[in-house]
């Protein structure tokens, strides 16, 4: 009885490998078939459009025999989106590489295969396609779409979400504001994609917003779907018009661009870290445009010779937390992150635990490491608990319960969160972890800490909760990060 089962499942293990290796050729063949008539047809921009999407279709050989349900096919999807942009490419108005990261894609992210080209053409059928007015462009979408739309902060739902799902209602996030436009847009032929961040380098949360391809510049330029786009700043949170330096301004360590193709530099990274997970690998097709936003600099680092052929990461601190913004594999007892942003906190994690001390990436590409001074101490004084930065964050997402004037007070100090008299109050250095050092008692509106090492990065806390972000404090003032 034994020797019968283990051969009944010998053999089902032969019919499923060779189902398997069906399915295979099976798609084999059909590719087969597309690339022979691509050759019949002699058009070097097809072949060319079909080869970048062969090259780069990250989710398996599968995506290039997909068909809809009118049998609407891949090669279907390259010639009509060539029809709308062959004498832009031809005459040099818009670069083939650009038309082949942000117009060819026939997905976006991971959502199911449709013709939506020939769905949004006839929706939006009143706009020029052929308009160098951008901006103009943007905003009719924007609007368009605009009126139907409902804000969501939900999770990672919209890398799934097609156009028709979309038509069934505009609901979700900042994510989905950015790719929604992305359809109409590219179907008329605009060059246009998401640029985003992993999470702010000053401020808790990421971001997500939109680039478009500007003709006359020669260069992407950043709008927001489903907003206003020509006077979009995707870092400011505030402009005080009276004091700038009261302005609000969240910055991030590095900018990424949505792209079809994938990154081969994170791709090899990617590699070499497995079997373990970082928000990072999550997808792999972005491109690094942080020097297009930022003066930029390159980190260097010493680390011990135990990591040497390692992937570590650069860190900031964001919702309690340190988050991953770009990865390197160490050389002999050093490691090199490129084109990072300037005036940032930032730490060396091994992707589970911080390996070295917290230090500031200044303006001028100097690295002022934060090591706790023991045998000197200062005095801390805290009149707020909170950066300026940090307040006008939680103002937007709470407009409609706020007086109007809200972000005038802020700017003016007088809705400034202030410590609570009588209310005891904890300071943390982080000393390979965060460390308790002394409390103390808020009066007067301000609460004073005593005897503190220098040099340090802090924080606060209040009935062991975290109360704003981390800070450094020095000639009297404190700095927030």
């Amino acid at each position: 009885m034994k020797a019968k089962l283990v051969t009944l499942l010998g053999f089902i293990t032969i019919l499923s490998i060779s189902f398997i290796l069906f399915l295979e050729s099976n798609t084999e063949k059909k590719i087969r078939i597309i690339e022979n008539s691509i050759k019949q047809q002699d058009d070097s921009l097809l072949s060319n459009s079909y080869l970048f999407i062969k090259e780069n279709a990250s989710f398996n050989n599968k995506l290039l025999t997909r068909k809809t349900d009118l049998n609407y096919t891949i090669i279907d999807d390259i010639n009509f989106t060539l029809q709308q942009c062959r004498d832009k490419i031809v005459t040099g108005f818009l670069p083939f590489n650009v038309f082949c990261e942000y117009i060819l894609p026939p997905v976006i992210y991971q959502e199911s295969f449709e013709n939506w080209r020939l769905s949004c053409i006839k929706e939006f059928s009143f706009i020029n396609p052929n308009s160098h007015d951008i901006f103009f462009v943007c905003d009719t979408v924007n609007k368009y779409l605009g009126k139907n739309f409902s804000f969501k902060n939900r999770g990672n739902e919209y890398k799934d979400k097609s156009w028709s799902d979309y038509q069934k209602g505009i609901s979700g996030n900042c994510f989905d504001m950015t790719k929604v436009v992305l359809y109409p847009l590219r179907s008329l032929g605009y060059a246009t994609t998401v640029d985003y961040i992993l999470g702010w380098g000053n401020a808790d949360g990421s971001h997500a917003w939109n680039v478009i391809y500007d003709v006359n510049e020669k260069k992407m330029v950043p709008f927001m779907g489903l907003q206003e786009s020509t006077t979009y700043n995707p870092f400011i949170l505030y402009d005080c018009k009276i004091d700038s330096t009261k302005s609000g301004y969240r910055y991030p360590a590095k900018v990424f661009r949505k792209t079809f193709s994938i990154d081969e530099k994170y791709k090899k990274i990617k590699h070499h870290f497995l079997p373990k997970k970082n928000i990072l690998f999550k997808e792999l097709n972005f491109k690094d445009v942080t020097s297009e936003y930022f003066n930029v600099a390159d980190v260097i680092l010493e680390v011990d010779k135990k990591y040497d052929g390692e992937v570590l990461f650069l860190c900031v601190y964001n919702r309690n937390k340190w988050v991953s913004v770009s990865a390197a594999i160490c050389g002999k007892n050093s490691i090199k992150f490129e084109n990072m942003n300037k005036g940032l906190l930032y730490i060396l994690s091994d992707g589970t635990n911080t390996i070295s001390e917290p230090f500031i990436l200044s303006e001028y590409s100097e690295m002022k490491k934060l090591n706790p001074l023991i045998n000197s101490h200062i005095e801390i004084e805290i009149r707020f608990l909170r950066s300026r930065e940090e307040e006008y964050a939680q103002a937007w997402g709470d407009l409609n319960n706020l007086p109007n004037d809200i972000f005038q007070g802020i700017a003016n100090d007088y809705y400034r969160e202030k410590p609570v008299n009588g209310t005891k109050y904890q300071i943390y250095i982080y000393n390979q972890g965060w460390q308790f050092i002394s409390e103390s008692i808020a009066k007067n509106d301000r609460v004073i800490f005593s005897r503190i090492p220098g040099n340090c990065l802090y924080i606060i806390k209040c009935q062991e909760k975290t109360v704003g972000r981390p800070f450094t404090f020095k000639n009297n003032i404190c700095k927030w990060w």
